[in-house]
Protein backbone atom coordinates (compact mmCIF):
# COMPACT_ATOMS: atom_id res chain seq x y z
CA UNK A 1 0.00 0.00 0.00
CA UNK A 2 1.26 3.46 -0.63
CA UNK A 3 2.20 5.82 2.09
CA UNK A 4 -0.28 8.78 2.81
CA UNK A 5 2.57 10.59 4.03
CA UNK A 6 2.67 13.34 1.08
CA UNK A 7 -0.85 14.31 1.50
CA UNK A 8 0.04 14.77 5.79
CA UNK A 9 3.07 17.44 4.55
CA UNK A 10 1.06 19.31 2.32
CA UNK A 11 -2.10 19.87 4.82
CA UNK A 12 0.07 20.25 8.49
CA UNK A 13 1.85 23.51 6.18
CA UNK A 14 -1.28 25.43 6.90
CA UNK A 15 -1.16 28.14 4.77
CA UNK A 16 -1.44 31.64 6.41
CA UNK A 17 -4.11 33.32 4.33
CA UNK A 18 -7.04 31.61 2.13
CA UNK A 19 -6.70 32.37 -1.77
CA UNK A 20 -7.93 31.60 -4.66
CA UNK A 21 -5.16 28.75 -5.86
CA UNK A 22 -5.63 27.42 -1.85
CA UNK A 23 -9.65 26.98 -2.41
CA UNK A 24 -8.23 24.92 -5.51
CA UNK A 25 -6.05 22.71 -3.91
CA UNK A 26 -8.11 22.15 -0.63
CA UNK A 27 -10.75 20.63 -3.11
CA UNK A 28 -8.47 18.14 -4.95
CA UNK A 29 -6.65 17.42 -1.22
CA UNK A 30 -10.35 16.96 0.13
CA UNK A 31 -11.05 13.95 -2.72
CA UNK A 32 -7.92 12.07 -1.72
CA UNK A 33 -8.32 12.56 2.16
CA UNK A 34 -11.79 10.77 1.42
CA UNK A 35 -10.27 8.33 -0.91
CA UNK A 36 -8.23 7.09 1.90
CA UNK A 37 -11.17 6.76 4.41
CA UNK A 38 -12.18 3.94 2.69
CA UNK A 39 -8.76 2.29 3.26
CA UNK A 40 -8.64 -0.89 4.98
CA UNK A 41 -5.50 0.23 6.70
CA UNK A 42 -5.69 2.33 9.70
CA UNK A 43 -2.02 4.21 8.70
CA UNK A 44 -4.33 5.88 5.71
CA UNK A 45 -7.68 6.53 7.94
CA UNK A 46 -5.31 8.43 10.40
CA UNK A 47 -3.81 10.68 8.11
CA UNK A 48 -7.02 10.81 6.49
CA UNK A 49 -8.15 12.69 9.62
CA UNK A 50 -5.72 14.71 10.67
CA UNK A 51 -5.57 16.28 6.83
CA UNK A 52 -9.46 16.29 7.09
CA UNK A 53 -8.75 18.59 10.75
CA UNK A 54 -6.08 20.77 9.27
CA UNK A 55 -7.92 21.54 6.02
CA UNK A 56 -10.60 22.07 7.92
CA UNK A 57 -8.97 24.62 10.49
CA UNK A 58 -7.12 25.86 7.30
CA UNK A 59 -10.57 26.72 5.17
CA UNK A 60 -13.81 25.85 7.23
CA UNK A 61 -14.41 29.66 8.42
CA UNK A 62 -13.55 30.83 4.76
CA UNK A 63 -16.10 28.34 3.30
CA UNK A 64 -18.57 29.04 5.79
CA UNK A 65 -18.34 33.09 5.94
CA UNK A 66 -18.37 32.54 1.99
CA UNK A 67 -21.59 30.40 1.74
CA UNK A 68 -23.11 32.86 4.04
CA UNK A 69 -22.20 35.60 2.52
CA UNK A 70 -23.61 34.22 -0.53
CA UNK A 71 -27.08 33.68 0.86
CA UNK A 72 -27.15 37.24 1.74
CA UNK A 73 -26.25 38.45 -1.22
CA UNK A 74 -28.72 36.63 -3.29
CA UNK A 75 -31.63 38.10 -1.89
CA UNK A 76 -29.88 42.12 -2.29
CA UNK A 77 -27.73 42.74 -5.81
CA UNK A 78 -25.99 40.11 -7.90
CA UNK A 79 -22.23 39.21 -7.08
CA UNK A 80 -19.35 39.47 -9.31
CA UNK A 81 -18.26 37.18 -11.17
CA UNK A 82 -14.61 36.42 -9.12
CA UNK A 83 -17.11 35.92 -5.60
CA UNK A 84 -19.11 33.40 -8.14
CA UNK A 85 -15.92 32.20 -8.43
CA UNK A 86 -14.71 31.40 -5.35
CA UNK A 87 -18.80 30.45 -3.96
CA UNK A 88 -18.38 27.52 -6.63
CA UNK A 89 -15.10 26.70 -4.90
CA UNK A 90 -16.25 27.12 -1.38
CA UNK A 91 -19.13 24.68 -2.66
CA UNK A 92 -16.70 22.66 -3.95
CA UNK A 93 -15.75 22.07 -0.85
CA UNK A 94 -18.04 22.22 1.44
CA UNK A 95 -19.50 19.25 -0.85
CA UNK A 96 -16.25 17.44 -0.45
CA UNK A 97 -16.52 17.95 3.76
CA UNK A 98 -20.22 16.67 3.69
CA UNK A 99 -18.66 13.22 1.90
CA UNK A 100 -16.07 13.08 4.42
CA UNK A 101 -18.38 13.75 7.06
CA UNK A 102 -20.62 10.87 6.18
CA UNK A 103 -17.77 8.39 5.81
CA UNK A 104 -16.72 9.30 9.17
CA UNK A 105 -20.10 7.72 10.52
CA UNK A 106 -18.70 4.29 11.23
CA UNK A 107 -15.10 4.54 11.98
CA UNK A 108 -16.95 7.25 14.70
CA UNK A 109 -19.33 4.05 16.31
CA UNK A 110 -16.48 1.25 16.08
CA UNK A 111 -13.90 0.46 18.75
CA UNK A 112 -10.72 1.22 16.97
CA UNK A 113 -8.80 4.11 18.60
CA UNK A 114 -9.74 6.39 15.29
CA UNK A 115 -13.29 6.42 17.33
CA UNK A 116 -12.71 9.55 19.32
CA UNK A 117 -10.69 11.51 16.60
CA UNK A 118 -13.20 10.46 14.29
CA UNK A 119 -15.96 11.63 16.35
CA UNK A 120 -14.07 15.21 17.02
CA UNK A 121 -13.82 15.61 13.59
CA UNK A 122 -17.90 15.23 13.05
CA UNK A 123 -18.51 17.56 15.75
CA UNK A 124 -15.85 20.29 14.42
CA UNK A 125 -17.42 19.65 10.81
CA UNK A 126 -20.87 19.93 12.17
CA UNK A 127 -19.59 23.04 14.22
CA UNK A 128 -18.02 24.70 11.30
CA UNK A 129 -20.06 24.39 8.36
CA UNK A 130 -23.06 22.84 9.70
CA UNK A 131 -23.00 19.53 8.48
CA UNK A 132 -25.40 16.90 9.76
CA UNK A 133 -27.24 13.51 9.08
Amino acid sequence: HCSPSPLLALTTARPHHCSITSLEHAVSLLGSVSGLLTSQFEEHLEAALMAASALLASFGKVIADTRRSAGMAANGAGMDLAAEERLGRCNACYNAFDDIYRKLGPLASNKSRLRQPAGDLRSDLRKTLGLSG
